[in-house]
């Protein structure tokens, strides 16, 4: 039986689910901007909702700003792109299932 982290990688394609890591879009307002750079001045490819959880593709190492996602655009099409830290928090449980 797949874990709830497995389950919510390979929908992302994630290639190394031992590797991955599931965060969670946490802010007080609006959308997170997933950008085409690691900066701010990246192009916006998509924008994700409060709540909205995410694959990490590789878990963060050190101080990391910038994160790199796996999501869907709106045609259920893979796209890579990054989010800052600040605005995602880890998740260790889902629906009380330890990741």
């Amino acid at each position: 039986q797949s874990s709830p982290q497995e389950i919510i990688c390979e929908q992302y394609h994630a290639k190394n689910v031992e590797n991955a890591e599931i965060r969670k879009v946490r802010l007080n307002k609006g959308t997170l901007n997933v950008r085409q750079y690691p900066n701010e001045k990246g192009k916006i490819l998509a924008e994700l909702p409060n709540g909205e959880l995410i694959c990490l593709p590789n878990k963060p190492k050190g101080n990391q700003r910038w994160l790199k996602v796996n999501i869907k655009d709106d045609n259920n099409n893979i796209i890579t792109g990054y989010v800052n830290v600040r605005f995602t928090e880890k998740i260790t449980f889902i629906n009380g299932e330890k990741l």
